[in-house]
């Protein structure tokens, strides 16, 4: 299928969803590429014309090596359900909440990492871990079986643990049927009811506050599957991590646990190849929705901002310390990335650079961050 100018940043980027556990990166699924380079001309890249070219756009950043006017990708055969978990465990204690971080990071690698799971477990300062999980073609039954060891752990420790998990299925045809969802459980879209909008136009009731959202702080990492290994040590870092600031951990955005195929196609990309060995990538963020600078009684609360960031900040270091060399995800990352090139190419940032300097010598197409925009 082909694909508009205006999806090229998340594909020419990597392209990282909900599903890429088990299908890759949207870069991994780019056939070909049209685009106008800094010269004027108008080229193809695939694999067999301008290779170097089609490798550095798999991946290397949008914005970047030309002006991107066509992609063509490949499609997968839709999973035939997919369904939702939601919930939330409170741990009692400091303590209790460590031994559930340990109890879950043992559950994690056999369990949540493979290609049938996606989407977000969020650990929180208040000693809770917060699921919102989608999983692609396993029933109602055969998700709880998955859960159910960690859930008889909790359960038989009521004095230290309580809270409950909720499981739905659906058919994935129906993920984006309005019709579906105001039938079935409307709390869960937002209609877009703006005068002119074309019917059945909606977001999802959790993204709200993306509509004017402020960010005080945003940053990422990749977690390397090998500290799985070490489940004590792992959950002593990231309940050190938790007392600063919440942070979420995507099981859709590492690559470790893939499919064969999608790693075959994401290895010709030109994404960090440390994704590969992340199980999983971390986010720590923090905004302020409705928040408009320069409007009057509007803009956002600075100070409280600022009080935040550093939180963040402190939270995340020790994340970084326990992870050296892990990278994160371009797309989604800290504008102040800390020597960014590493972080978000790794070892095929020096080839990038060669292949921007081959097709674009004159910088023409440069922004923050981007393959040679040092220099």
């Amino acid at each position: 299928m082909h694909v508009g100018r205006r999806n090229g940043g998340v594909i020419l980027g990597g392209g990282f969803g909900a599903l890429s556990k088990r299908f890759g990166s949207a870069a991994g699924s780019m056939l070909e590429a049209e685009l106008v380079t800094a010269d004027g001309k108008l080229l193809l890249a695939n694999e067999y014309q301008n290779a170097d070219l089609f490798w550095a756009l798999r991946g290397g950043g949008g914005g970047t090596f030309g002006v991107v006017t066509r992609l063509t990708l490949r499609t997968h055969e839709s999973p035939k359900t997919i369904g939702g978990l939601n919930g939330t465990i409170s741990a009692s204690s400091d303590e209790a909440f460590r031994k559930l971080l340990a109890r879950f990071i043992r559950f994690y690698p056999e369990n949540l990492n493979n290609q049938n799971w996606g989407e977000t477990v969020k650990l929180t300062s208040a000693n809770e871990l917060k699921v919102s999980l989608t999983f692609l073609d396993l029933s109602e039954e055969e998700a709880r079986q998955v859960w159910k060891p960690l859930q008889d752990w909790v359960t038989a420790r009521p004095d230290d643990y309580s809270g409950e998990l909720s499981f739905m299925v659906l058919p994935f045809r129906d993920l984006w049927n309005l019709d579906y969802w105001q039938k079935n459980n409307p709390s869960v879209v937002q209609v877009d009811n703006r005068e002119g909008q074309p019917r059945g136009q909606f977001w999802w009731a959790t993204n709200q506050k993306a509509v004017s959202e402020y960010i005080y702080n945003y940053k990422s990492r990749w977690l390397p599957a090998h500290l799985f290994a070490e489940p004590e040590k792992l959950a002593d870092t990231l309940f050190a991590a938790s007392r600063h600031w919440q942070f979420s951990l995507y099981v859709n955005k590492g690559l470790a646990g893939a499919p064969r195929g999608a790693l075959e196609r994401d290895r010709k990309t030109s994404i960090n190849p440390a994704v590969f060995e992340a199980s999983a990538w971390i986010l720590m963020a923090a905004s302020e929705a409705h928040a408009f600078p320069g409007v009057p009684g509007q803009g956002p609360d600075h100070e409280k901002g600022k009080a935040i960031a550093k939180k963040i900040d402190a939270g995340m270091k020790i994340l970084r310390q326990a992870t050296p060399g892990a990278g994160t995800y371009s797309n989604e990352a800290d504008y102040h990335e800390p020597d960014w090139q590493r972080a978000f190419w790794g070892t095929n940032y020096p080839r990038l650079k060669r292949i921007k300097q081959k097709y674009d010598p004159g910088n023409m197409f440069r922004t923050h961050h981007s393959v040679g925009s040092e220099t």
